[in-house]
């Protein structure tokens, strides 16, 4: 009888000496072992049924948790990856500025105030409107037009580089339209006019946010199709130096 005592009590001491730990694996295994050692990348145990075999190794990378026979748990997580580019060259797609005022150089030399305004909808896309007033309607036979704009950029940097636009503008000319009843067959009137067209440009942006911008567009006006006359077309286009913000 003191020799089946023993022996259970032998086993049972076995048992408790023996506790078990679960370590599961990112793939969702659990295996019942008792954890012997955790340094920087493996992990190093024993099987729970044959805690005298063989010392077994497993990489830290493959293991979610270990669940400890106490209660305690270690988790393990993936370290963040730290971008070799210095904090300064990492550009935030999100923060960039989105506004942009703008001067026609070139219709300023020619004698017409022309600005834009630009709202940047994304990287790739943004709207505007631009409005040219000449300053010399002797000179100029367009007395103004109001230009709505989409577009559409193919540059590495948000809002830059190449771009195609789509526009509507709305125009004031001076036209010279046939009439049968005028004495000279062509009679000098006032149309206004809505044309829409099509663009190409580039942009460059500068860190500081100074613009350099060139762009070229053409339409074709919508109404006043009973007259013969000079802007059935109408143009668009110029040098603007402006500011985003």
């Amino acid at each position: 009888m003191k020799k089946i005592i023993i022996l259970l009590s032998l086993f049972l001491y076995s048992s408790v000496g023996f506790a078990q730990d679960v370590l599961t694996k990112k793939n969702g295994e659990d295996i019942l072992a008792k954890v012997l050692e955790v340094n920087t990348t493996e992990i190093k145990y024993k099987k729970s049924e044959n805690p005298n075999g063989p010392t077994f190794t497993i990489l830290k990378s493959e293991v979610l948790l270990i669940r400890y026979e106490n209660g305690t748990k270690d988790v393990f997580n993936e370290p963040q990856k730290v971008s070799s580019q210095p904090e300064s060259v990492i550009e935030n797609p999100i923060s960039f500025k989105k506004n942009e005022i703008k001067g026609n150089a070139l219709a300023l030399i020619l004698g017409s105030l022309a600005v834009t305004y630009e709202r940047i909808l994304n990287e790739e896309s943004a709207v505007g409107f631009a409005l040219n007033v000449p300053a010399n309607n002797y000179v100029f036979d367009i007395n103004y037009t109001a230009t709505a704009y989409y577009r559409y950029y193919f540059g590495e940097k948000p809002a830059a580089g190449f771009f195609g636009e789509a526009f509507g503008m709305l125009n004031s000319v001076d036209d010279y339209v046939y009439d049968d009843n005028f004495n000279y067959g062509y009679e000098r009137k006032n149309l206004t006019d809505f044309a829409i067209g099509v663009g190409l440009g580039g942009k460059w942006v500068t860190k500081k946010g100074l613009v350099l911008e060139l762009n070229a567009g053409i339409g074709r006006n919508l109404f006043n199709s009973q007259f013969d006359r000079d802007f059935t077309i109408i143009g668009r286009g110029g040098v603007s130096i402006g500011y985003r913000f």
